[in-house]
């Protein structure tokens, strides 16, 4: 699946490939269906500003994770809990969000 270009699912939608960037699947998969997927394979990816230029297969490299069995993971969860209307999440808002979630992880001196 690595390697192929962009096709598409029996419902006509197209698959997340390797050369997808990440943001897609939030935009195709269900908000908190994708955070939990992330969270349960210790994956950052969900929400960060990264996200919006990043392949999945740069992704991969950078973080170390077996890129087809996360695409078809991924695919797998796109068609089971498909992304409601308004759930896309601008780049700045992202980048605010990420921001804040690192403000808040700092421990207080």
């Amino acid at each position: 699946m690595s390697d192929e270009a962009t096709t598409e699912t029996e419902s006509g939608s197209a698959l997340l490939t390797a050369r997808s960037k990440i943001v897609e699947a939030e935009e195709r998969i269900d908000m908190y269906a994708l955070k939990a997927f992330y969270k349960e394979r210790k994956i950052k990816c969900f929400l960060c500003a990264a996200a919006e230029i990043e392949t999945f297969e740069e992704g991969a490299k950078l973080h170390g994770f077996d890129l087809d069995d996360h695409l078809n993971a991924l695919n797998k969860l796109a068609a089971e809990k498909p992304a409601g209307e308004v759930q896309f999440m601008g780049m700045w808002q992202r980048l605010g969000r990420w921001f804040l979630k690192i403000a808040q992880d700092k421990p207080s001196e």
